[in-house]
Parts: structure tokens; C-alpha cells; sequence
């Protein structure tokens, strides 16, 4: 998870006392910003010396980033402009707490619209928050992390929901082993966009079952692959899940706390989405859990919540507070070095590679190969000062050489292009929009050098450079297996003034290899400025 620097922000009148407490010794303030298509959110908090993480403060704004975005296939001025405006007052509040890092996600309605690009240079650039666009499948991933760090153990698979308001996740997952991970294209915004823009008063009870049916069209393979994963268990975050808790808790009490209920049951969420078709907006809004914003959604996303209990067998749901800002702050932590637990990011990503490779028959022994190869070369090239690249890449390249071979399922003619464009356009568990792009722009530059970068990959100027270096050494951890054998077993890389010596051992003649290394050497030549030559012997 990428951090922000704050940058230069507007002249502000408004004034903000001291930090609220002095920072302890050997302890951290980070925030995180989860930007969803209804609302944002910011969560503070605070980790000491010895890994005790304690939330400082939670601040919620709905403002409805989403509204008329999936309709118009644009983010909207309106929307953008109040979602700028809560930022710049989220960015003085991270100040006030004296934060160091803030960790920003975006969701459904940045990842799809043509502007939300552009959208997060603006916040960036106003605000100095920079978002991470994350995928569907990896919000579901972080909604569980969140909400399962709050659980106790248990030897069933839970099931997480969390409506959104431009999607829907679900993750199944079994003490933080993901055993699925589903991004449906429904959330409470979207719904409201495409049924309900003309709806003022009451809402026909044909229209909900309308808005039932089309969840069911939309979600039918997603629905069936998590059944299959058996869930025992069914826990809902988001705020649609708090204002029906609160709704049920009312009707079995005749009140709520603010907190609302703490489960609901089926037959009570049939009641509840009867009685609110039943009513105006105006009469809605005097219900329990209920806000002015939350009124012209909360009948979609209802629909969205009895569709899922009713397909997914489950007559009791639990709710829970937690959610997606909770597993940010955790991911966050981790990759920080704050709390422990980052081994087990790097195994979900490792897995996750794996099962794409194999999904597109890429040759798993060569890519294990591959991968070894440009871990060593790396580290190599940087301890001989060849490149100078951010250890970053180090990562990004081990995933590069386990998918550079996934265009194979199109054709062999220019695999690296197809190869980059899968991964330029896949969800990989665990990553985030930019590492894909990323490692889809080493695959490219592994193969093509000097051409044109393609408009299916979005980077900065700065990225293309570095991936070009990276690709270098994916180019020549590939060629050192070229013909899929395995018969090179190991090779040193060694500066010498202006030359560059590879000592390559095999255990067999390797004609392939030793044409192929022949051609790439004149490219390492001409790109690092040194004669690169490669020596052969026998292992």
C-alpha cells in the first residue's frame, strides 16, 4: 500500500487546536482514506513501540462520489468537487494528529469511469492524498482482512459481504486463508442510478422484485462460486448492513442505539424492505439508522442484501462495523513493518500468480526458472551498480517472470504484448492497479524496448524508464532458459570498468540458450553503455 506526502494545500480560515496528544516514544500516526461511491471515510490511528494498534478517531461523509457516474460513464463535476472539498478538511485533520503516513483507496466508481484517472491527480494534487485504485476481488480481500482481525478463530469459512455503492464484494475466507474473492457490478448508487432516478414517493413492490431479478441475472457464476466454497458463516459490513441492523433491532425492541443491531434475520429483511417501499423519502428518513444521503439508496441496497442471504442460503446475518478501512490500516501496518504479518500478503500474491499462470497454461517449471533467475540477476545488477533500481522492483519482477508467459492461451506471435495486455486487464488477489500495471509494463519492455508504450497501461514517464531497466533483466532471466530445459544452473554477473562479464554454468550443450544470450548481449550493450559479454562453461 503506497503512502502520500502531504503537498501544498489552499488557504484555509478555519483553525484546528493543538494535537489533541503527544506522540509517545517509539510510536506511529497513520490514517487511512477509503473512498467509496457513497462515502469516505477516514480512519486515525496509532501504533506503538511494540505493534498495539488503537483507533484515535473515525469520520464518515457521504459524499456520493458515485451519483450519476455509472449512469453517464463519467465522474461527475458536482461529485468530485464535494468529494475534493471533505478531502482537503480529511488532509488538515491528518495534520492536526500529526500523521505520517496516509494509505487511500479508491473503489468502484474511480476504477470504471474514463475521468477517475484524472480524478486522482486532482486529489493529489489539491489535497495530497494519493489513492491507491484497488480491484474488486482485492476489495473483497481487505473487507475480510478487516473484518476477520476483529473474530475469533474459527474452523468454518466465513463469508464477508460489503455493499458498496458501485459494487458488491464477497470473500470467503477461513482464518485469513481468501478461498474466494467476487466483485459484483451491483452496489446501492448504481441501482438507485438505473431504477430509482425517478422514483419520488413510494417504490411498487414490482419494481424492488425487478431490482431482486436483475442481482440475480448480474450475480449468478459469482453467487455459485461461493457456495461452493461451503461458508458456514455470513458476516455484512457497510453501511447499508448498520442502517437495516438498526431497523431490525427497532422492530424487536421498538428502538436502537446508534450503533444499530448487532444481526438481522431473513424474514426480518423482507419485512424491513416491504415496509420501506411502503414509505416516502420523507418517511423513510425518520427511521432508525437512517440519514438524508442514506434515503435514496437504502431500498436498492436493501434488494442487494435479501437478494444475497436468499441465494446464499442463509437465514441470519451478522453486521459488524468493521470493514475495507480496517483491512487497509492492517495491509498498511504490515507492509510498513509496524506489526508483524507480512509473509502472509506475499504468500496470498505468490498464490495468486501461480493460479494465473496455470490458468493460462504457462509453462510452470520455466516460470519457476525464470523467477529464480531474476531474483539473482537483480540482486546482482544492483550490487554491481548496473541499475538503479528501487528494491520495489525486486517484487515486481519475481511476479513479471511467473506471468510473462500467460499470452501463451492467445498465440506465441508476440506473447509478451499478449502477456502484457492479460495483465494489464486482470484482478490479481492482492495487488493493486498500479503493481499489475506495473509488472504488465516489465513483461512489455521485456520484449519491446523501443516501442511506443501502449494505452492499456498507465504509467507516469518515471515508471516507463524503470520498467524498461526491469525488463532488461526479466529479458535476460528468460533467455538464460530459453528452450524450457532447465539446463542452466547458475551464472555470476561481474563489472569490470566499462565491461560487464556473465559467467554462465550448464549441465548440457545449450545451443538456444547461447544464441539467444549472443543477440541480447548487444541490447545490455547498448542500453547500459558497457560491453556486455557472456562466458560459458560447464557446471
Amino acid at each position: 500500500m503506497e503512502t502520500a506526502q502531504y503537498g501544498p494545500l489552499p488557504a484555509e480560515t478555519e483553525t484546528f487546536p493543538d494535537n489533541p496528544s503527544p506522540l509517545p516514544p517509539g510510536a506511529h500516526r497513520v490514517a487511512v482514506v477509503d473512498l467509496g461511491s457513497n462515502s469516505i471515510r477516514l480512519l486515525l490511528a496509532q501504533v506503538d513501540a511494540q505493534g498495539r494498534v488503537q483507533v484515535l478517531n473515525c469520520v464518515k461523509s457521504m459524499v456520493k462520489l458515485g451519483e450519476g457516474a455509472f449512469e453517464n460513464d463519467a465522474l461527475q463535476p458536482a461529485a468530485m468537487d464535494r468529494t475534493i472539498a471533505v478531502l482537503k478538511t480529511f488532509a488538515r485533520t491528518c495534520r492536526m494528529y500529526g500523521v505520517e503516513q496516509i494509505a487511500a483507496v479508491a473503489t468502484a466508481s474511480v476504477r470504471e469511469a474514463p475521468n477517475g484517472r484524472a480524478f486522482v491527480e486532482r486529489a493529489k494534487l489539491e489535497t495530497g492524498v494519493r489513492f491507491n485504485v484497488i480491484s474488486g476481488p482485492e476489495e473483497a480481500r481487505l473487507v475480510s482482512i478487516g473484518v476477520e482481525a476483529g473474530l475469533p478463530l474459527s474452523d468454518h469459512p466465513r463469508v464477508f459481504m460489503d455493499i458498496g455503492g458501485g459494487s458488491t464484494e464477497f470473500a470467503v475466507s477461513r482464518n485469513g486463508e481468501i478461498l474466494a474473492a467476487e466483485s459484483l457490478h451491483v452496489g446501492c448508487v448504481r441501482l438507485a442510478d438505473r431504477f430509482f432516478r425517478k422514483e419520488n414517493g413510494k417504490v411498487p413492490r414490482s419494481l424492488f422484485e425487478e431490482v431482486q431479478n436483475y442481482v440475480r441475472e448480474k450475480s449468478f457464476l459469482p453467487f455459485e462460486r461461493v457456495r461452493a466454497s461451503r461458508p458456514a458463516e455470513m458476516i455484512a459490513s457497510s453501511g447499508t448492513a448498520g442502517a437495516l441492523g438498526a431497523m431490525a433491532e427497532a422492530m424487536r425492541h421498538g428502538s436502537s442505539d446508534d450503533q444499530g443491531g448487532r444481526y438481522v434475520l431473513l424474514d426480518e429483511v423482507r419485512a424491513i424492505s416491504e415496509r420501506l417501499c411502503g414509505t416516502t423519502p420523507a418517511e423513510r428518513l425518520r427511521l432508525p439508522g437512517m440519514s438524508a444521503r442514506r434515503v435514496d439508496v437504502i431500498i436498492p441496497g436493501a434488494a442487494i442484501f435479501l437478494t444475497a442471504m436468499e441465494e446464499l442460503g442463509f437465514d441470519r446475518v451478522e453486521i459488524t462495523e468493521r470493514g475495507l478501512r480496517d483491512g487497509v490500516l492492517l495491509q498498511h501496518l504490515e507492509n510498513s513493518g509496524l506489526i508483524p504479518g507480512k509473509a502472509r500478503e506475499r504468500e496470498q500474491k505468490i498464490n495468486a500468480v501461480k493460479g494465473f499462470a496455470r490458468t493460462f497454461s504457462a509453462d510452470l517449471f520455466h516460470a519457476k526458472k525464470v523467477s529464480g533467475f531474476v531474483l539473482q540477476l537483480f540482486d546482482q545488477a544492483r550490487s554491481e551498480s548496473l541499475v538503479e533500481l528501487d528494491p520495489v522492483w525486486r517484487d515486481i519482477l519475481f511476479y513479471a517472470a511467473w506471468l510473462q508467459e500467460t499470452g501463451i492461451a492467445i498465440s506465441y506471435h508476440n506473447l509478451a504484448e499478449h502477456s502484457a495486455y492479460i495483465v494489464a486487464n486482470s484482478e490479481l488477489l492482492g495487488f493493486t492497479e498500479y503493481e499489475t500495471q506495473q509488472i504488465a509494463a516489465v513483461i512489455f519492455r521485456s520484449r519491446y524496448q523501443g516501442r511506443e508504450e501502449p494505452g492499456y497501461i498507465a504509467l507516469s514517464s518515471n515508471d516507463w524508464k524503470e520498467a524498461a531497466l526491469a525488463g532488461l533483466l526479466l529479458k535476460v532471466a528468460e533467455g538464460l532458459d530459453k528452450s524450457h530445459r532447465g539446463a542452466v544452473t547458475d551464472f555470476n554477473l561481474e563489472a569490470r570498468g566499462r565491461q560487464v562479464v556473465m559467467g554462465v554454468r550448464a549441465d548440457s550443450e545449450s545451443p538456444i540458450e547461447r544464441e539467444n544470450l549472443t543477440r541480447i548481449a548487444k541490447t545490455m550493450t547498448s542500453r547500459l553503455g558497457r560491453t556486455f559479454s557472456v562466458v560459458w562453461s560447464a557446471s
